[in-house]
């Protein structure tokens, strides 16, 4: 994040240590004659606090959970092909097959990280809490106004956002209708005063984690401001972090996958038709994803900041395994002709299911060998924009040919043309652009589908064409649930949304490109299949465990 300095990494790197194993049997630690001191004696350094949490979450180069979670849930879904063998040493066998019960690098890999991520809030959260709302009595009263509740706020958001990305991977899904009472799951809202309490976290219940969710980002869109207001917040604020719109925006998402419809529908008509101009599709899509600078597009309500030279971070992070480019793109990463290095991301191994190409009306018939791409996909910005439509290999090209970056030159077995995500690394400096993690256009397509399933399909219709119309393409007069669902995967490919869009409405998660004769090709409500493993080790390390 912006402006993290040498002095506050190293105590984010103090906190994360202290739990890198995520249940700790030592009481020595916690029971110290002189223990530390609190490493923030005023407002302004309290800010690291905050700062290193959003650190740990999204700019952990390879490792930050918030990323890999999402790549889990990408290669899963029955948008996505996997090209067998390729896409690198990245248990791509296990996670394109839905192998649950298997612990991998990357679905059970980040458990430990998401927890320092929740353990570094927490110790944050506690000393609020300890000082009675007042950790700084001799604080401006402007920062006692403006200031330390937004940082209250900034660090219940990210913990939300932490438990919500576990339970999307770990958990059953939420049951409206009840029932949700296994305990898979550390709920930790407080950092453990010894070692005995840090090695017997109690184990929530999937009602008990949801529960917490929203009660976390309820309480962080209270306290949070609209916007970033120069000379009152901490410079950092201004840009890459959450504001009262991103608390309401990850509400919405949260009460849409728990069924609580009209709630999200009023969080969804707040993000919407109140956010006072600070948010629209007046843009073209790309422009959502290309800026290598702290100015989002108009549409980004909360983005992975990668742009600030201060900060280190970079985007090495996992997208350069389902994109086109890779984050050593230049000039947007497009083909020499074109002002471009050519970037391709020599390991990506997954690409636009033909079942997808085929169900949004891109691709003519390639299930059956017609790859031909259809007129709406050649009027449709976001297939223009966004994605990047290789032909098959054809063997070695001339230089002249490798420049137009027509044909596939990697995979020697990809012999039909392929349709390849190109969201990622579109900056002019690529491992500098910044990542949208919650956009408009996902807003109104969750309002469309509760509009539509609760019988308002002129509200649907008229949400569903301002995201058509910005793609350039003509409004539809009615809408059906087909059409929402398939402008959603149009919108929403590689972001790791569809997984969560079909258990959020329970229909089933299809086999895709995949062999529908094999097991867990297709699954259904309540997905119980679709739970990965907790790691050995932490079932090994806490008591919490015993018995379940």
């Amino acid at each position: 994040m912006k402006n993290i300095s040498k002095q506050s990494r190293w105590m984010l790197a103090i906190v994360l240590l202290l739990m890198s194993v995520s249940s700790c049997k030592d009481d020595e630690f916690f029971e110290q004659t002189n223990p530390p001191e609190t490493p923030w004696l005023n407002v302004n350094e309290f800010e690291r606090a905050v700062i290193g949490a959003y650190a740990a979450l999204l700019t952990d180069y390879w490792g930050a959970p918030i990323s890999s979670h999402n790549f889990v849930k990408i290669i899963g879904s029955d948008v996505t092909y996997w090209i067998p063998g390729e896409g690198g040493n990245m248990d791509s066998d296990a996670m394109y097959y839905r192998k649950t019960n298997q612990e991998t690098g990357y679905a059970s890999g980040f458990f430990s990280t998401s927890y320092s991520v929740i353990n570094n809030v927490n110790v944050a959260l506690d000393f609020i809490a300890q000082h009675n709302g007042d950790p700084f009595p001799n604080a401006s009263q402007a920062d006692k106004e403006h200031n330390l509740p937004r940082i209250e706020g900034e660090l219940l958001f990210l913990r939300a956002v932490t438990y919500r990305s576990l339970a999307a991977i770990h958990l059953p899904w939420y049951k409206t209708e009840g029932g949700n009472d296994a305990r898979i799951l550390p709920l930790r809202t407080t950092f453990p005063s010894t070692g005995e309490e840090a090695a017997s976290s109690k184990i929530g219940t999937v009602e008990e984690i949801w529960q917490q969710i929203v009660a976390d980002l309820t309480k962080a869109k209270e306290l949070l401001p609209e916007t970033y207001m120069a000379g009152v917040h901490h410079p950092t604020y201004q840009h890459g972090r959450a504001n009262k719109f991103a608390a309401a925006a990850m509400l919405a998402r949260v009460h849409f996958q728990m069924g609580n419809w009209d709630e999200a529908m009023k969080e969804l008509n707040f993000v919407i038709d109140q956010n006072g101009g600070q948010y629209d599709l007046s843009e073209d899509p790309i422009d959502a994803w290309n800026k290598d600078s702290p100015i989002r597009g108009r549409e980004v309500i909360w983005y992975q900041l990668f742009s600030d030279p201060n900060d280190g971070g970079r985007n090495y992070l996992h997208y350069a395994s389902i994109n086109k480019s890779h984050y050593e793109a230049m000039g947007g990463g497009g083909p020499i002709s074109t002002g471009g290095n050519n970037s391709v991301a020599p390991w990506n191994g997954f690409t636009w299911s033909y079942d997808a190409l085929a169900r949004v009306g891109w691709m003519v018939d390639p299930k059956n060998g017609d790859y031909t791409e259809t007129e709406e996909a050649k009027r449709d910005k976001r297939y223009q924009q966004l994605y990047y439509r290789y032909e098959g290999y054809k063997g070695p090209l001339t230089p002249e040919e490798e420049a137009l970056g027509i044909w596939e030159a990697r995979f020697e077995d990809v012999t039909t043309p392929m349709v390849w995500a190109n969201k990622y690394y579109r900056g002019n400096v690529g491992i500098e652009t910044n990542v949208p993690l919650l956009r408009l256009a996902e807003m109104y397509l969750t309002r469309a589908i509760i509009r539509h399933r609760q019988g308002d399909v002129a509200g649907a219709t008229a949400d569903v064409n301002v995201v058509r119309v910005r793609a350039g393409l003509d409004p539809l007069s009615s809408v059906t649930e087909e059409d929402i669902h398939n402008e959603r995967i149009k919108e929403m490919h590689q972001e790791g949304d569809r997984l969560d869009y079909l258990r959020a409405l329970h229909l089933p998660i299809p086999p895709g490109d995949r062999d529908p004769s094999q097991p867990f090709s297709t699954i259904e409500y309540p997905y119980t299949e679709y739970a990965w493993s907790i790691p050995q080790r932490e079932k090994d390390l806490n008591a919490g465990y015993t018995g379940l």
